[in-house]
């Protein structure tokens, strides 16, 4: 329980996540306790269906690049940071 307490924080304080925008917008219209409350089920429901149909998560609207793609983009190149 601690943890679920613990990571709702940080994701209340995460800013340009959609986690935290949600829960600073209802702390305006119910409250902090309330918001944290909700973000809590929230969290936790996501968590349960993640976990139940064996999903990967992925923060809706992040593009998320794999890591073969990524390694092959370094190796060709295209990435900028890495001179060879």
């Amino acid at each position: 329980m601690r943890i679920l307490v613990r990571v709702t924080h940080v994701a209340a304080r995460t800013k340009g996540s959609m986690r935290g925008e949600f829960c600073r917008d209802m702390m305006g219209r119910i409250g902090a306790f309330s918001a944290i409350v909700t973000l809590a089920r929230k969290i936790l429901a996501i968590s349960h269906h993640l976990l139940t149909n064996m999903e990967p998560y992925a923060e809706p609207g992040v593009l998320v690049i794999g890591i073969a793609e990524k390694v092959d983009r370094i190796m060709i190149g295209e990435e900028g940071d890495i001179s060879s």
